[in-house]
């Protein structure tokens, strides 16, 4: 069996030294030098502020679900970790990892999360998925002192999916030997 195709972009400590992608197939590296700190510190704190009505995410959800042709599911598996808790580089900063399987348009949308999600807030990317699919969300007031939780929610009526598509988002968050995770998968009914 051959491992699942993955995504992974690490941040080695300190912030000043070169990012490092550790995987089979990778979207690109970034380097993140030292004197960019305050300019990354502000870009990060500007995109969340903006999170917008409309979410570009729904947009790629939507995508990746109608290129469902058969009864198999597709899925990707995206976490993040801030802090480099669960890296296996001990020097890590923070880590994004998305596994994506043998699928084209699941390798797409792992390239959208790992360039459009939040590293240090796993609610925000667990949040915006689930509205895309009208689940409720973790509330406001638990997910700034979240410590567990874990939940899948399934829709067949997603705004924009073709007739019998299923769209599921499956998280876990909080737990200690394991980084946050969002799962975003589809099938067809």
């Amino acid at each position: 069996m051959t491992p699942n195709p993955s995504i992974e972009r690490t941040f080695e400590r300190p912030l000043r030294s070169l990012l490092a992608c550790r995987s089979r197939q990778t979207l690109g590296c970034v380097k993140l030098h030292g004197a960019l700190i305050p300019l990354f510190a502000f870009a990060m704190l500007a995109g969340c502020a903006s999170l917008r009505e409309h979410d570009a995410l729904c947009g790629e959800i939507v995508r990746f679900a109608n290129t469902s042709v058969d009864n198999s599911e597709y899925s990707v598996q995206f976490t993040t970790d801030w802090g480099g808790v669960f890296s296996a580089d001990r020097s890590a900063l923070f880590e994004k990892r998305c596994e994506y399987g043998e699928s084209e348009p699941a390798r797409k949308l792992c390239g959208y999360l790992l360039e459009n999600s939040s590293t240090e807030s796993a609610v925000l990317n667990i949040n915006r998925a689930l509205r895309c699919i009208g689940a409720p969300e973790i509330p406001k007031p638990m997910s700034a002192e979240l410590q567990y939780a874990a939940a899948e929610f399934e829709s067949d009526n997603v705004s924009g999916t073709e007739k019998g598509v299923v769209v599921g988002i499956a998280y876990s968050y909080g737990f200690d030997d394991k980084p946050p995770m969002l799962r975003i998968y589809t099938k067809k009914s």
